[in-house]
């Protein structure tokens, strides 16, 4: 049972996970509907796994007139987190979602556009971390954790398991994001 001082509901984050290339580079492609500030925190959240891993990100967003063909990582708006379940033909509650595709090599990240900028940022990391491969971890507070409400930034256990699912080791403690 997990215990807390403040209140809070855990929901589900969801991911249809199928196993893909693993990549160090991506492509990335922010489809348009964000609001400036959302798009910033999906930014944000893409630098963050960028400074402290070893992936790296070329992002197009709205402003270019074109689908970058190849792009790796689309990452795509949802009117409300009520939409995620049918994107997942399935009743489960979720917030947002990340669908892999293994016959044409990427990703596609559905964030939706009624989470407040705390949670937005939170669950950006959370499923761009999906979208570059990374599971969910067993370790509460880790944004990789499958629940909803814990830290706002990368950790440890989420920085190892970036490595763990590339076959190497990754040793680190304390607060890395300082």
């Amino acid at each position: 049972m997990i215990r807390s001082t403040t209140s809070f509901i855990l929901t589900y984050l969801c991911v249809s996970f199928n196993p893909l290339p693993i990549y160090d580079h991506y492509t990335v492609y922010i489809a348009p509907g964000f609001s400036d500030e959302q798009k910033q925190l999906i930014i944000n959240a893409l630098s963050e796994w960028q400074q402290l891993t070893s992936v790296s990100f070329d992002v197009f967003d709205n402003d270019v007139p074109f689908y970058p063909i190849g792009s790796d990582v689309v990452i795509s708006p949802i009117a409300s987190t009520k939409n995620c379940p049918e994107l997942m033909s399935s009743s489960e509650g979720c917030i947002a979602l990340t669908k892999l595709y293994p016959i044409t090599g990427g990703a596609k990240v559905f964030l939706p556009l009624d989470l407040p900028d705390h949670m937005f940022k939170q669950v950006s990391l959370h499923e761009t971390g999906h979208s570059i491969m990374n599971d969910h971890i067993d370790h509460i507070g880790s944004i990789m954790y499958p629940y909803y409400g814990f830290d706002s930034h990368l950790t440890c256990w989420d920085v190892q398991e970036f490595y763990r699912a590339r076959s190497q080791n990754k040793e680190c403690e304390g607060d890395i994001t300082q």
